[in-house]
């Protein structure tokens, strides 16, 4: 929890202690849960660190753009497109399923 790129327990913007103890749960669930993710990569044959696992996760993007209705159409029109993924990025996907959450397939 020292680290400050991702899942750091400062700063801390609260001053009573009952909010201080909350964010605390807040910052060891985060570790938690960043843990088991990890855990079940390495499970699946991927060895990444905990920052490393989340900057990857972090640049997987997928962009939404809405048109405006055109003629006499009652819906707008969307476009759904997936950022470039790293071979790395397309590997996390794989092991964990995320294609499944795609919008707009």
């Amino acid at each position: 929890m020292k680290n400050t790129d991702h899942l750091g327990f400062r700063p801390i913007y609260h001053w009573t202690d009952q909010k201080i103890k909350v964010h605390a749960f807040y910052c060891v669930l985060a570790l938690r849960l960043c843990s088991l993710l990890n855990r079940e990569l390495y499970n699946q044959g991927i060895e990444l660190s905990v920052n490393r696992m989340l900057d990857v996760l972090g640049d997987i993007q997928q962009v939404i753009t809405v048109y405006p209705k055109k003629g006499d159409s009652k819906k707008n029109r969307e476009s759904f497109s997936l950022s470039k993924l790293s071979p790395e990025a397309k590997k996390l996907m794989e092991a964990l399923g995320l294609d499944q959450y795609r919008l707009g397939r």
